[in-house]
């Protein structure tokens, strides 16, 4: 899954991570695949951040999507991919592509 390119002035905010996931729910929401989006979300958010997200901050951003036991499976799936790592609450991206 990809993003639109990010502008110079959304890569430099500190919350850049913010900007993707308000672009995936913009333009991607249905009711009938709300886990699947909230995983590429999730995933892409991780991926995008340079020094990571702390998991309460990304987990209040898909909120209203999924609750705590949904989200919480994603993290676990992605750590058992051995595409992130959660240190102290910090969710930071350790797969390929970044």
């Amino acid at each position: 899954m990809s993003t639109q390119q990010l502008t110079p002035e959304e890569v430099a905010k500190t919350n850049a991570w913010r900007v993707v996931i308000d672009r995936f729910v913009a333009a991607r929401i249905r009711p009938s695949n709300k886990a699947v989006l909230c995983f590429d979300v999730i995933e892409e958010a991780v991926k995008e951040s340079r020094h990571g997200i702390p998991e309460g901050h990304l987990y209040a951003a898909v909120l209203s999507l999924l609750n705590l036991d949904e989200f919480q499976s994603i993290i676990a799936v992605l750590k058992a991919e051995k595409k992130v790592k959660v240190s102290y609450h910090l969710v930071t991206w350790i797969g390929k592509g970044n």
